[in-house]
């Protein structure tokens, strides 16, 4: 007997599996009916209940990944009290009837939906035709980044326009409106609006040139227009940094967009200026990066000199902020950045040119004395080995030109060196030859200063090797001249000679 129950459950259950794994579902499916209409795949009959989609917030319905259309949900917090959206392929839309329904006929959507910009930029203002007489307001969407409409704003009834103050120069947006009424029952939307917003102009300076006493050349390049017509452009300047068109010194070089060529003219000399270009148009006004540059010094075309045998020195230490051709040579004061350059700047000594600047003129590193551009003058040039060692031997035919770190002659420091101006003893000092040398100190390797009134230092332009200078030295204990190699980053004094 167990064993024939024991049969019959095996049968059952591989009836069971049979018909669970071979069963075709149905062509159509019904609840509440068995007999589903053919053109539907599932019918839901009921008398006392109904269809239920699945209901989430709006941002719960625009996170939904890759909707496909004809997708439904209720949009809980969606026009005035939830709405039904179906997603049409591009956007979710609500899902319209027409005729009378609980709650009052549906309105008729908003038609000929318009955006324009102000100018300047301040609001994009839309406006659109009021069809209907049963709305009871609009509401504004403004398309997302992420490519789904959300709410801008609500306005009431009679109202056929609105401002937009929250958009941004240079982007693009879009924009539709329905109507709805009392019921929260909308129409369908409006057509969609596009609205591209302005922006200033993008305008770059171009590299100053051509700087002399009271003149240099500049000018801009207008890449962009932001949209509206370049109505003005063109370089603006001033002694104080940011200068703007409220300036009157500026130029005025047409309109429009590209490259563009501006003189900077009633400069004064041996000044520091700072230049922007510019480019204006309804939206405002924009600028370029800020340029300084140094005007050259035209005392040095009056540089006192003296004749020393065959050549022509200065007979004052130079003191010139820029190369010969305009550009600026940097003043640099900070001692770490000194002690690490590798490029010409000039500094006064102890960073104090009312005390020292006039007397001593300015200390320069070896890469400005040895700079392609030029440091001297025009008509004068930095010497050279050949030309310092010409000099002693005019003052003392003895002298030693081959020595180095070595006093090349002692009686050249006597005849060189002022009568004024050193510390006591200032031995042997006749400035027979009218040098008038004087102890301007120096910047060290560690860039601090020092021996003013002992020391007077000046450059060669010739290289001793990669990372020094030769150079001239004068003591205030001593009649001799001596001859050093020196690291490229010291400051010392310069003197130059005539061409």
């Amino acid at each position: 007997m167990r064993k024939s129950i024991t049969l019959v459950l095996r049968l059952f259950l591989a009836v069971n599996i049979f018909l669970c794994t071979n069963i075709v579902p149905a062509q159509n499916v019904g609840i509440g009916t068995n007999t589903p209409h053919a053109s539907a795949k599932l019918e839901v009959t009921s008398t006392n209940s109904g269809f239920l989609p699945p209901r989430m917030t709006q941002a719960q319905r625009n996170a939904i990944s890759n909707p496909v259309a004809g997708l439904i949900v209720w949009c809980s917090d969606c026009g005035t009290g939830g709405e039904l959206s179906v997603f049409n392929g591009t956007d979710w839309a609500a899902a319209n009837f027409t005729g009378n329904v609980s709650g009052g006929t549906i309105p008729l959507a908003p038609t000929n939906l318009q955006a324009t910009v102000s100018s300047p930029l301040q609001y994009a203002g839309l406006s659109w035709t009021d069809i209907s007489t049963n709305e009871s307001g609009y509401k504004i969407e403004r398309k997302t980044d992420s490519g789904f409409y959300a709410p801008l704003a609500q306005v009431g009834s009679n109202v056929t326009g609105y401002n937009d103050s929250s958009i941004n120069q240079s982007s693009t947006y879009f924009y539709r409106v329905y109507a709805y009424n009392n019921s929260g029952n909308s129409a369908q939307y409006s057509n969609e609006v596009q609205v591209i917003t302005l922006a200033a102009p993008t305008v770059f300076t171009a590299n100053i040139s051509s700087i002399s006493n009271t003149s240099a050349n500049s000018g801009g390049d207008v890449i962009n227009s932001g949209g509206a017509t370049v109505t003005v452009r063109g370089i603006c300047w001033s002694t104080v940094p940011n200068p703007t068109i409220a300036l009157v010194t500026k130029t005025i070089n047409g309109g429009g967009i590209g490259t563009y060529v501006s003189n900077l003219n009633g400069l004064t000399p041996n000044s520091v200026y700072y230049v922007r270009a510019y480019a204006s148009n309804t939206v405002g006004t924009s600028y370029g990066q800020e340029l300084s540059f140094t005007t050259t010094n035209n005392s040095v075309t009056n540089l006192p000199s003296v004749n020393i045998g065959t050549q022509i020195w200065s007979s004052k230490n130079l003191d010139v902020p820029t190369y010969r051709n305009g550009d600026p040579i940097p003043q640099v004061t900070d001692p770490t950045q000194w002690a690490s350059l590798t490029t010409g700047a000039w500094c006064w000594y102890n960073n104090d040119s009312a005390t020292y600047g006039s007397i001593y003129g300015r200390l320069y590193n070896w890469y400005a004395v040895n700079d392609p551009r030029g440091l001297a003058p025009q008509g004068w040039h930095v010497p050279n080995e050949a030309e310092w060692n010409k000099l002693v031997k005019y003052l003392d035919a003895a002298a030693d030109t081959i020595c180095q770190d070595c006093s090349q002659s002692s009686i050249a420091g006597g005849a060189m060196k002022s009568t004024v101006g050193w510390n006591s003893p200032n031995t042997g000092a006749t400035n027979s030859v009218g040098f008038t040398g004087l102890p301007g100190g120096i910047r060290g390797i560690d860039a601090s200063f020092g021996n003013i009134g002992v020391l007077g230092v000046w450059w060669s332009k010739t290289e001793a090797d990669s990372t020094a200078g030769f150079c001239r030295l004068l003591t205030n204990d001593s009649s001799s001249l001596f001859r050093f190699i020196a690291k490229k980053t010291i400051g010392f004094s310069l003197r130059v000679v005539k061409d």
